[in-house]
């Protein structure tokens, strides 16, 4: 092998910096997130509550994102696939102050899938055996994802539903409301 005459190459910042995600595995548990709702009405996750600033400032643009339900009366599997669409916004004060942080929205997009693919099937590939994908809970969320993690999920056949006009005309107005309000409740 080669090596340097000088020694060891001097450790910087970047070399501790961790890499950016390549990727978000957001989880749905109905006790505490119910999308239904949601999807119902707008045909669509566009939203999803972030309680760590830290990690919703980790969110860009772009970023490919897979929802995980964990509710048990229904499929445990991903449920919905999409990407981040704008910066992490602060939600509004409730009034309590009960010492926790301040959560966040999320700002995404993330379309339903016609069949949710069950978490047993997503497992039995090599590189998701071993990640987050199977064993992360609402209270990991929103889970980093690795390049070879987002890629193994690729591999899946996502058949999409797509809003249909009435529920996309729903989204434009919850977002023309928060946009003149000044950002999301």
């Amino acid at each position: 092998g080669w090596v340097c005459e000088h020694g060891p190459m001097p450790e910087t910042d970047a070399d501790r910096t961790p890499p950016s995600p390549a990727g978000w595995l957001l989880v749905a548990d109905q006790s505490v997130l119910d999308i239904d709702p949601m999807i119902e009405a707008v045909g669509q996750v566009y939203r999803y509550p972030v309680a760590d600033a830290e990690r919703a400032a980790a969110l860009a643009a772009g970023q490919p994102c897979f929802l995980l339900r964990t509710d048990r009366s229904k499929v445990i599997g991903l449920w919905a696939v999409g990407e981040v669409v704008g910066d992490a916004a602060p939600l509004a004060d409730d009034g309590t102050d009960d010492g926790a942080e301040p959560r966040w929205a999320a700002e995404v997009e993330l379309l339903p899938l016609e069949k949710a693919i069950a978490r047993a099937k997503l497992i039995e590939h090599t590189v998701l055996a071993d990640s987050p994908v199977a064993t992360a809970t609402f209270a990991d969320t929103p889970v980093p994802l690795d390049r070879r993690t987002v890629r193994a999920l690729e591999t899946f056949d996502f058949w999409l539903v797509d809003p249909r006009p009435d529920q996309r005309d729903a989204l434009d107005a919850l977002l023309d409301a928060d946009e003149s309000a000044g950002g999301p409740d």
